[in-house]
């Protein structure tokens, strides 16, 4: 059941003890550390002080009793641990901590979605790891063909998907649809060797081409493009998505006798 407590600290010496208590979640469920966001946080605690709170989850789920782990704030902590207790002190009277207990891995799961919806949001890759981490299969699957393809993550999604819209994606309701991506993939490898230029936009074209016509027939598209590329594709820079679906969709003839 989840519970916040407000913990008021009176002293930088009795903030950094509890902070010493606290570690980094492991794996996907906390962002690395990026140098630059330490930086700019140490400057900002040393002009205006420690300005928000350090969220951290009690639970006794990884084994500990009463465990502390990092939440949110973890590039404020990582700055914070640079600075002396007279810098930390000199623009704070005290300074507050925001414990959370959870239960379980899916509560944690949840308030850490929740949380990266109105802070830095997550890009897809950590939606993915972190339900990896869970143990979530239709993720898992995808992950794999991620690391096998070397795809852009952001057109794989949508291939399995159907769509493009990742709202379900990221909120742990990602129902994959294996053999329309592998058909997409397989088109898209077909369609390079017709001649098409791979750059990361020729592949998100073509999965969108693809989910948004469903019914053309491949074969029959991969003779047009092989016959006559430039007239998909704009001669020079390759794949451009709008060039490509604005010569389909006007081609009408062409589309109704594609149709399976």
């Amino acid at each position: 059941m989840k519970r916040n407590t407000f913990v008021l600290l009176a002293t930088a010496q009795d903030y950094r003890e509890y902070m010493s208590k606290v570690t980094r979640l492991k794996g996907s469920l906390n962002r690395s550390l990026d140098d630059t966001n330490i930086i700019r946080m140490l400057e900002s605690v040393r002009c205006i002080g420690v300005s928000r709170a350090v969220v951290v989850l009690k639970t006794d789920y990884f084994g500990v009793k009463d465990g502390l782990y990092l939440l949110d704030g973890q590039h404020l902590t990582a700055a914070i641990n640079q600075m002396t207790d007279k810098e930390l002190y000199a623009n704070n009277t005290n300074f507050c901590v925001i414990e959370v207990s959870l239960d379980n891995l899916k509560e944690m799961s949840d308030h850490i979605i929740k949380m990266n919806t109105t802070a830095k949001n997550w890009g897809l890759e950590n939606f993915l790891n972190h339900f990896v981490e869970l143990g979530v299969e239709a993720y898992t699957i995808l992950h794999e063909i991620y690391h096998d393809t070397k795809k852009d993550l952001n057109g794989l999604v949508d291939a399995y998907v159907g769509s493009s819209s990742r709202v379900g994606f990221k909120a742990g309701d990602f129902k994959i649809l294996k053999e329309q991506g592998d058909e997409t993939l397989d088109f898209y490898a077909r369609a390079l060797q017709a001649g098409m230029v791979g750059t990361i936009a020729s592949f998100k074209g073509t999965v969108r081409f693809c989910n948004k016509f469903k019914n053309f027939n491949k074969g029959k598209m991969l003779v047009a493009i092989k016959r006559n590329v430039d007239y998909y594709f704009v001669k020079g820079k390759g794949f451009d998505r709008k060039y490509f679906q604005t010569n389909l969709e006007k081609d009408a003839t062409f589309l109704k006798e594609n149709k399976k």
